[in-house]
């Protein structure tokens, strides 16, 4: 049964990585303007206050609970893929990275 939960994970992780925006090949898209429910990495605490940071920072603590009294390491993984498919599928956001050297989201 493990390996069954290994390879739902590494499923996971490959549709995470193409609904990014990043290919197999390293090759991301380049986004100039994030949407109202992408979640951007960037150093600076004014990307705290963008409106998809803000409802992902609530989604995980709406699970903070249900983690923390989460009994085993897959009980914590699966609540950990439930808020990276609520951003990604139910609420059509990306997770971007400002990337300096060419200044624009990948």
């Amino acid at each position: 049964e493990s390996h069954d939960n290994t390879n739902n994970s590494n499923n996971k992780r490959n549709k995470l990585t193409e609904k990014s925006g990043e290919a197999k090949n390293d090759n991301r898209s380049i986004i100039e303007c994030p949407g109202m429910t992408d979640v951007i990495f960037r150093l600076g605490k004014s990307y705290l206050f963008h409106p998809g940071n803000i409802m992902f920072r609530d989604i995980v603590e709406s699970k903070y609970e249900e983690h923390d009294n989460a009994k085993t390491q897959e009980e914590k993984v699966n609540i950990t893929w439930w808020i990276i498919d609520e951003v990604l599928q139910r609420r059509n956001g990306r997770f971007l990275v400002w990337e300096n050297q060419g200044g624009w989201w990948t």
